[in-house]
């Protein structure tokens, strides 16, 4: 969707005296979230909106002087970053990241580097991104037997991971072209820039297309009139059949002042449409140092323009009106001053245009910020938020890249994330995104065809006929084949196939990829209830109740339901019989034999749906209860270690207490089996009775006599967090052979 350049390194400087200009344009555009201010294109107020980052992004094999973030690009939630200076593949060799934004923060998917990345490539300097492609620059790549030729890369993902596609060089190359020094990609097309290709280091532009199976050298563009070290190809922009080539050292209009050139495709051949100035060029003002396009719109950077310091910068606003372009706006600074090159790095959707600075000192030498300017109700751009950084700011050099779509990316080359110079890509979210509306829940009969209608939608940023519907179920009745048709419009259809329930969401975007959504529901009648008995229930007692409700049965269309329970099997000999309330909502029963008892309810609404729902009882004794707990409490005893009992030969015996219950219970000797559990809780319940285990020999004072109690009433287990277990579960036991007893 955007594409994002870096900028070699500046230098500072801009204060600004702001020059709007009308803006011949009809739709109205606004920046959304931002505060709308009505002030001139680069006079911050203090109304001005100042933003710190919504998120940073840095990488997991970050290190000194990577500079990552000299190229960014973002497409929705996918972002691509460059750090040209990182050493994966050799000194300088670069890299390039991909990032997944997951709902709160982005996380780093994966780590793109070239086949044959080598020493010096700088892989990473420019970078484009769009849908499931990724290019990624390497100005400085040696090939074809020349230094510094250049190259390009071009990856794509395949629904699970990022693949070199092609590696693209210059069918010319010749040493020190650097083709690649900015690439551009739209649609089945990418541009690259080799600004010094030619002896005379004049320039040149490739553009490629995609067949389906390879990238194929589309053009080499070289208008006529280069001149020696008008670095054609600097910069970039493309956008469909538009292509805009900055040339920064242009002295057409005074030395160095810059120019940029604006192609269309024809269908045949790239055709030069006009060759730009700026109104007020200057010398070395450097004029297309950064592009950015969109719909007939060209913003162009200056980012050394002398306006109202040395090199505070500019950037102008053009407009194609069907017939030739004009110059609409020149934004500045809303902080301007010496050196801060406002305009070295810009990107634009509609509406609104992000402009990098830098270079600015603000928040500590070189810094840097980035600024937001939108198109107001008259059409008229103006300045509307600043980018800032929180935290120590010194040196990051935010600015020194900038991207759009969902959110503003702006690269800090300079961040010391963790370390000086590894660099971080700094995110802010365009908020107000468009208002999704998907239509009221409907019913209708199974069968018919469901037109949705979205068309009450809105988005204050661009017309209605702007926006980009997006429709997709999110849940279907099982056994339905239903299919959208016109997902991509405003009021798609499909045919409700099966009885149930269709979850239809909608996403409504404008092209800066802010977007919203909503949920619509057709319920396709008669729906089947569904039929809930509850849970299973375990453990309960020969002789004891039962009781299953089936109110927690449910029907989607609010109908009233009837219930039928039915006991469908039980164990051997046993002659329980289910009983029930005047609604049948509640069943009983009480299990007069040990095993499972099967029972099932069914549900009916009043169109004859039913559905059926089946829970089981797990009948037991009271002596196997008993058995079973004891057994546990063994079990617990003997994994005992010995710094948490008082003797080996305690824990002995305690064990032998258990094991001597359990045997009495098995034999129906209940009163013994309870002496035997009783002994073993004297053992046991110092820490529930008194907070801490009874020692040997306690000395307690009894109407002033001194007795010392013997070692009979001593605990064996000395750790209260394990005498609470045994404790607990002897306790139970006792209760359980009590209730045996009776």
């Amino acid at each position: 969707m955007t594409h994002a350049r870096l900028l070699a390194d500046s230098q500072p400087t801009p204060t600004p005296t702001p020059i709007p200009i009308p803006s011949t344009r009809t739709a109205w555009r606004t920046l959304g979230a931002l505060a709308v201010f009505a002030m001139m294109a680069g006079s911050a107020t203090s109304q001005t909106a100042s933003l710190t980052e919504s998120f940073t992004f840095t990488v997991d094999d970050s290190a000194a002087n990577d500079r990552l973030g000299t190229g960014v690009a973002i497409d929705g939630n996918v972002l691509l970053a460059g750090a040209q200076k990182a050493d994966a593949l050799g000194i300088d060799s670069g890299s390039a990241y991909v990032a997944v934004f997951n709902g709160t923060s982005w996380v780093q998917k994966a780590q793109l580097l070239p086949s044959d990345g080598a020493n010096y490539d700088t892989f990473g300097l420019r970078v484009a991104l769009e849908g499931d492609v990724a290019v990624v620059s390497a100005h400085l790549n040696d090939n074809s037997g020349f230094a510094n030729a250049g190259a390009v890369y071009v990856f794509r993902y395949n629904g699970t991971s990022w693949n070199q596609e092609q590696k693209l060089v210059p069918f010319d190359a010749e040493q020190g072209g650097q083709f690649g020094f900015d690439v551009a990609l739209s649609g089945d097309r990418i541009a690259v820039g080799a600004r010094n290709r030619g002896s005379l280091n004049t320039g040149a532009v490739y553009t490629y297309r995609f067949d389906g199976s390879a990238w194929q050298l589309e053009a080499q563009i070289t208008p006529a009139g280069l001149q020696q070290g008008d670095s054609f190809g600097y910069s970039l922009a493309l956008d469909g059949d538009l292509l805009a080539v900055g040339a920064l050292n242009d002295d057409t209009v005074i030395t160095n002042a810059g120019a940029c050139y604006v192609f269309r495709w024809n269908s045949a051949s790239w055709q030069q449409e006009a060759k730009l100035f700026a109104s007020n060029a200057g010398q070395a003002d450097n004029f297309g140092y950064d592009l950015a396009a969109h719909d007939d719109v060209l913003v162009v950077g200056a980012g050394l323009a002398d306006v109202n310091f040395t090199n505070d910068g500019a950037v102008y606003v053009f407009e194609f009106d069907g017939s030739s372009w004009a110059e609409e706006a020149m934004l500045l600074s809303g902080s301007p001053a010496n050196g801060n090159q406002f305009g070295r790095c810009v990107a634009t959707c509609t509406g609104v245009i992000a402009v990098g600075e830098a270079n600015s000192d603000d928040q500590g030498t070189n810094s840097g910020k980035a600024w937001l300017f939108k198109s107001d109700e008259m059409d008229v751009w103006q300045l509307d938020a600043e980018l800032t950084q929180s935290g120590t700011a010194g040196g990051n050099l935010l600015g020194r890249s900038i991207a759009i779509h969902g959110s503003v990316v702006v690269g800090a080359v300079g961040a010391a994330t963790p370390v000086s110079g590894a660099g971080a890509v700094y995110g802010y979210v365009l908020s107000d995104p468009p208002i999704a509306d998907a239509g009221f829940d409907i019913k209708v009969p199974n069968g018919s065809l469901v037109t949705l209608n979205g068309t009450a939608s809105y988005d204050d940023n661009v017309l209605a006929s702007e926006l980009i519907y997006s429709w997709t179920f999110g849940a279907v009745p099982d056994g339905s084949s239903a299919t959208l048709v016109g997902a991509d419009t405003a009021t798609p259809s499909f045919t409700a196939d099966v009885i149930g329930i269709y979850t239809v969401e909608l996403v409504v975007a404008d092209d800066c990829g802010r977007a919203g959504s909503d949920t619509v529901k057709i319920s396709s009648f008669n729906l089947a209830p569904t039929a809930d008995a509850g849970l299973d229930q375990v453990g309960v007692l020969v002789g004891d109740l039962a009781v299953f409700s089936a109110i927690a049965s449910t029907d989607p269309d609010g109908d009233e339901l009837t219930y039928e329970w039915e006991l469908i099997s039980g164990p051997t000999g046993s002659v329980a019989a289910l009983t029930h309330n005047a609604d049948y909502s509640i069943a009983k029963i009480v299990p007069d034999a040990v095993g499972n008892y099967e029972i099932r309810l069914t549900v009916t609404d009043p169109h004859g749906a039913k559905d059926l729902d089946i829970v089981v009882l797990s009948a037991v004794t009271a002596q196997s209860v008993a058995v079973q707990t004891v057994h546990s409490t063994l079990q617990s005893v003997t994994t005992l270690p010995s710094a948490q009992v008082t003797t080996g030969g305690n824990k002995t015996s305690l064990r032998q207490k258990l094991i001597q219950a359990r045997l009495n219970i098995v034999q129906g000797k209940y009163k013994k089996a309870a002496q035997k559990i009783k002994d073993a809780i004297k053992r046991t319940d110092g820490c529930a009775l008194r907070g801490t285990p009874d020692p040997m020999g306690v000395t307690i004072k009894v109407f002033g006599f001194t007795i010392t109690l013997g070692q009979h009433t001593a605990d064996w287990v000395t750790s209260c967090a394990a005498q609470a277990e045994i404790y607990a579960e002897l306790n139970e036991a006792l209760d359980l052979v009590d209730q045996l007893m009776q």
